[in-house]
């Protein structure tokens, strides 16, 4: 029998766009900002927002944007707490600034340009 129970591993090999967005927002990271110029407080604080995007994902059995069915067969229900991802021209939940939509390095992303610096 499998315990149905989760449990997160030390270490993480990537994270989707979804959950780096979500995870950079709760930080106050903007995605722009160069690795080397992050501080070890908004390191802290983005590995505290990686944690709980990830842990209320799970806790919402995944996020549902196209075609995500979990492994029991359900839809996920976290898109409902996406405070930016796929949010791009709607108010921030936080401070009501629209947020934006931009490529960085093929890859895009969601932000609030006034919460994340």
């Amino acid at each position: 029998m499998v315990n149905a129970e989760f449990q997160f591993a030390h270490e993480v090999a990537g994270l989707g766009n979804i959950y780096v967005d979500e995870a950079l927002f709760r930080a106050g990271i903007r995605p722009m900002r160069h690795s080397d110029n992050v501080t070890k407080k908004e390191a802290v604080r983005l590995h505290e927002a990686i944690v709980a995007v990830l842990q209320e994902g799970l806790e919402h059995g995944g996020t549902t944007i196209r075609n995500f069915i979990s492994g029991n067969g359900k839809e996920g229900q976290n898109q409902d707490n996406l405070r930016v991802y796929g949010r791009e021209g709607t108010p921030c939940t936080v401070c009501g600034t629209t947020i934006e939509y931009t490529k960085l390095n093929g890859r895009g992303t969601h932000y609030c340009p006034k919460c994340q610096t």
